[in-house]
């Protein structure tokens, strides 16, 4: 868990999750960094997808980072938890798939 050895090697609080996924002290490699990385407006199918190939492995991974575009800071953090409470909150009678379909990241997302 990344938070925990931050916490255990001190990292300042005020670190950002850029400066920690891009450094060498993180779990994830920087070279995933992009590709673990979605927008707001993207739907929670697709990213459940990006989240589900990278969900085995020596880097396996169940969140991703949300930004609006490359260059900008993270705007939150989507995890495999966010996703089970859209699910949840859908309701027993629901066709999941369809929808979950259109709804966004934005939606579900924490804001970090």
């Amino acid at each position: 868990n990344d938070v925990l050895q931050a916490y255990l090697i001190n990292v300042p609080w005020h670190y950002t999750v850029d400066s920690w996924l891009l450094s060498d002290c993180a779990r994830l490699p920087n070279f995933l960094v992009s590709a673990l990385t979605v927008r707001p407006a993207t739907t929670l199918i697709d990213a459940a997808a990006v989240m589900r190939a990278q969900a085995t492995g020596d880097y396996a991974c169940r969140h991703l980072v949300v930004k609006e575009a490359r260059n900008e800071p993270p705007l939150g953090i989507l995890s495999s938890l966010d996703l089970a409470r859209a699910i949840c909150s859908l309701g027993a009678e629901s066709d999941v798939g369809q929808l979950l379909g259109d709804k966004r990241v934005a939606e579900v997302m924490k804001p970090r």
